[in-house]
């Protein structure tokens, strides 16, 4: 059975600042060949780094990238690998905002319609809708 990980334990692995629960949260990587991680943990996890941290997007894409490289996270990466290099190149735009873009591509549903401007004016996939 595949268990999931809660946006905690992704934090733990990332920044390694609570000792015990690195030292758990590596153990459960190193005795599990397959951890499901939602997509709503990983945007939780950009959230945490970026609010509680302090992390700069380009620490943060790093982060979650060294992260998302885990062979035996069953996670998105499709949809992350071009959401963080969006969220990269785009300071205006939250990751939230580049995974909607993103989703809406991948599931054959572009443009994501919006009626934020500074989404549909930097993303390919999202269309402003007039009001």
């Amino acid at each position: 059975m595949t268990k999931s990980l809660d946006t905690s334990i992704l934090v733990r692995l990332c920044v390694g600042d609570v000792p015990k629960q690195v030292a758990a949260a590596n153990h459960l990587l190193a005795t599990n060949p397959k951890l499901a991680v939602a997509d709503a943990a990983i945007i939780e996890a950009e959230h945490v780094l970026q609010s509680w941290y302090r992390y700069d997007r380009d620490r943060i894409t790093k982060t979650l990238q060294m992260l998302l490289s885990q062979p035996n996270l069953n996670c998105n990466r499709t949809l992350f690998g071009e959401a963080l290099a969006h969220y990269q190149k785009h300071p205006a735009l939250s990751l939230v905002d580049c995974c909607l873009a993103i989703y809406a591509k991948l599931g054959n549903a572009a443009p994501l319609l919006t009626f934020d401007r500074k989404l549909a004016n930097q993303l390919q996939h999202a269309e402003l809708l007039a009001a």
